[in-house]
């Protein structure tokens, strides 16, 4: 391998194909038997861009860019198709001389050009001018993980200069075990076929990939300040989210997607380094980054540094800011730089009213555990070492930006739980060291498309109109109806739903049905007439001109779950454009597939989506094919008032159009046969609902709702309801 790749950067390109080679039957034999058949190959000079002719190592250079690095002897290239060797010069090893490889024939020009590729097992095709970069990349516990750079080099004769054509990101983790690295893009292929420009060594997507890569470990690596190099793409970001997994199954969000959003265009041959130390996790919608680690510290669990406020001296060896707050004073911003700051008073009273917090020592260190609104993420907050006990809850100070007077500050004072904002200023005084928690000082706005966490959002886009895009929710709505007022969330999986046994034969309501977990709206035009227990003809206009409560026509028609906003109901017209108008409409949706065992989902892919949707799905193949945008909707049953029905059976989904006829409205229905967009059904029937958001700018609202103008046939359309037939 080349020997400085070796030490700092990592990237295995899986091949696609395997590279050409002769059989015994393809062997050019003189008369002796000995093989002649590459015995006129061209003999090839290769050299690497960089930073000088001395450099032997790969580094981030004074422009940010990788230096060139050493040639190792026996290092392959694939040059049009055949396998070539490297030999290092004797003095200078950023050249080398390439010979082919035994057994290979001589490669011939394409067009009057050389296409060479390394390292050798990278597939390149040279009539379309496509690389393919791996899901998968593969660490190597010897080196930190670094492995081969992909480059390449194009030339018209036998002097080759080779030029990465990725970008790098170096994520440094400061303790724990890791086992495997997940990145994730919003709407930017990571993986897959990208064209190659010869004369810029520029790659651009194509349709073919996924917004997802992976380094996989194989052993776990227990990380001391270890850094990880993941090869991605070079182009424009607006946010990357990073996922580790301790047993190469289970992620945990490491960064929020905000801590690596606001990247811009990522140049070709471009280093982006990553401190896993220096991490930060949104809490609540539209709240700051809290950092997971204290200033000083580079585990969540650090407690033993503290801060006069503003110093920038650890403990009693810092001198606290008088006066007024400033960056130049305050001690987040000085020692981390100028992506962080100290946060102030009412971002603190943020955690007080949108979190909750337990007390206790997960990893060894006790603490406040915080965790986040629903669908966002948990920091630790230790408490001091000296009152660390189960008995006595201990206790912390946390520095506020906000100052009180010339010689005191607010702060953030942790005691028992729930932890309290205490603001009494006599007793903060500035000169005595306590922690820092930093929070981001600007953080980057979420992308035009999801500007809320897309941990509530699938990845993919679908057309539901000819200029009109939506993402679909991670599962279907339910209501608790035991909160004061209502909540509303998504089920865990998108194939999960209640079933009908969690209804009791005496009419009682005990739970999942109605109760603490309804799963099944009523369409009407208010929300509590939607999840209530009961429908009641006599308390609802049931007009043609009805707007459904969620039908996305206004602010005041749509919904926010779980940070979310601007969630609703597609219409009629949505349902079917999605179904049958877009482009390829017919290939990117499958009726009566398994998933993790529930039979008879409606699968349903985004517009790009070049792969095939399989009969069946285990719940790690489903995790997969979640990720590449894939929409899952159970046959989740109905409910007509409080009686359930034909969970397991039937496929119904309310639309957000009102039927011609006054007490119906329409549905998504699908079952064996078919998936039916033209549907009726009475509005007392229950049906889940699968919201959107849609992307871009949010829809105009509309003044009179879309009226479906189908003949009544109201009886054949509840027929197919029953089990059997739906």
């Amino acid at each position: 391998m080349l020997q400085t790749m070796k030490k700092f950067l990592y990237m295995a390109v899986a091949a696609i194909a395997a590279l050409s080679s002769c059989s015994q039957d393809d062997l050019v034999s003189d008369e002796n038997g000995n093989d002649v058949s590459n015995a006129n190959a061209p003999v090839f000079t290769a050299t690497i861009e960089g930073e000088g002719k001395t450099r032997t190592q790969l580094v981030e250079g004074s422009t940010g860019k990788l230096t060139k690095v050493a040639w190792a002897s026996e290092d392959k290239v694939n040059i049009n198709g055949s396998a070539y060797t490297a030999a290092p010069g004797t003095e200078d090893a950023t050249t080398a001389t390439l010979t082919i490889a035994d057994g290979q024939t001589a490669p011939e020009a394409v067009d009057g050009k050389y296409y060479a590729v390394y390292p050798s097992t990278i597939a390149f095709n040279t009539s379309t001018q496509t690389i393919t970069l791996p899901a998968t990349q593969t660490y190597d516990a010897t080196t930190n993980g670094i492995g081969n750079v992909p480059m390449v080099a194009v030339s018209e004769n036998t002097t080759l200069q080779f030029k990465n054509i990725c970008a790098v990101l170096a994520i440094k983790v400061a303790s724990g075990t890791v086992k495997a690295i997940k990145v994730m893009a919003d709407q930017k292929n990571l993986s897959g076929d990208f064209t190659l420009d010869p004369s810029t060594s520029a790659i651009t997507a194509t349709t073919t990939g996924s917004n997802t890569v992976s380094l996989e470990c194989g052993t776990a690596v227990t990380a001391n300040n270890t850094t990880f190099y993941i090869a991605i793409p070079p182009q424009e970001y607006s946010s990357l989210q990073i996922y580790l997994s301790a047993d190469g199954t289970t992620y945990k969000e490491a960064m929020a997607t905000k801590v690596a959003a606001g990247l811009g265009t990522i140049a070709r041959n471009k280093i982006i380094n990553i401190d896993y130390a220096k991490n930060a996790v949104q809490l609540w919608a539209d709240g700051p980054y809290f950092a997971t680690v204290n200033v000083g510290e580079t585990t969540e669990t650090g407690n033993s540094t503290g801060y006069k406020w503003g110093a920038t001296q650890a403990g009693d060896a810092g001198t606290g800011n008088k006066g007024n707050y400033d960056l130049d004073h305050d001690t987040a911003y000085k020692i981390w730089g100028s992506a962080w700051r100290m946060p102030t008073n009412d971002e603190f009273t943020g955690l007080n009213n949108n979190c909750t917090n337990t007390y206790g020592a997960p990893s060894g260190t006790y603490g406040f555990t915080v965790q986040g609104s629903e669908g966002y993420g948990s920091i630790f907050l230790p408490v001091v070492p000296s009152v660390q006990t189960t008995d006595y809850q201990g206790f912390a100070f946390y520095w506020s930006a906000t100052p009180k007077g010339e010689d005191y500050a607010n702060l953030l004072f942790l005691y028992k739980a729930p932890f309290v904002l205490n603001i009494e200023e006599s007793q903060y005084s500035r000169e005595i060291p306590y922690f820092v928690r930093a929070v981001l000082a600007t953080p980057a706005a979420a992308p035009a498309s999801t500007p809320t966490p897309t941990s509530n959002l699938l990845p993919g886009e679908f057309s539901v109109g000819a200029d009109k895009k939506v993402q679909f929710t991670k599962g279907n709505l339910w209501c608790n109806t035991t909160t004061s007022p209502v909540t509303y969330a998504f089920e865990t999986n998108q194939y999960d739903y209640p079933v009908a046994t969690d209804y009791t034969s005496d009419g009682t309501k005990d739970g999942t049905w109605y109760g603490t977990h309804v799963g099944h709206f009523f369409w009407t035009t208010a929300a509590a007439d939607s999840y209530a227990q009961h429908y009641y003809n006599n308390s609802f206009t049931n007009t043609t001109s009805d707007k459904f409560w969620l039908d996305g026509s206004d602010a005041d028609h749509k919904l926010t779950v779980s940070g979310t906003s601007d969630l609703y109901v597609l219409s009629k017209a949505e349902w079917e454009y999605l179904i049958e108008t877009r482009a390829n409409a017919s290939s990117l949706y499958k009726k009566s597939v398994t998933v993790a065992g529930k039979a008879g989902c409606l699968i349903i892919a985004p517009d790009n989506y070049t792969g095939s949707i399989a009969d069946s799905y285990d719940a790690a193949a489903w995790a997969t094919a979640e990720a590449a945008g894939l929409v899952c909707l159970p046959i989740a049953g109905h409910r007509d008032n409080d009686n359930p029905f034909d969970a397991g059976a039937a496929g119904n989904y309310w639309a957000s159009t009102p039927d011609a006829s006054a007490d119906q409205a329409m549905r998504l229905c699908f079952n064996a046969e078919d998936v039916y967009t033209f549907l009726n059904n009475p509005r007392q029937y229950g049906f889940p609902l699968r919201l959107v958001k849609m992307v871009g700018a949010a829809p105009a609202p509309t003044s009179t709702p879309e009226t479906a103008t189908i003949a009544n046939n109201s009886q054949n359309n509840r027929d197919k309801l029953s089990p059997g037939k739906l």
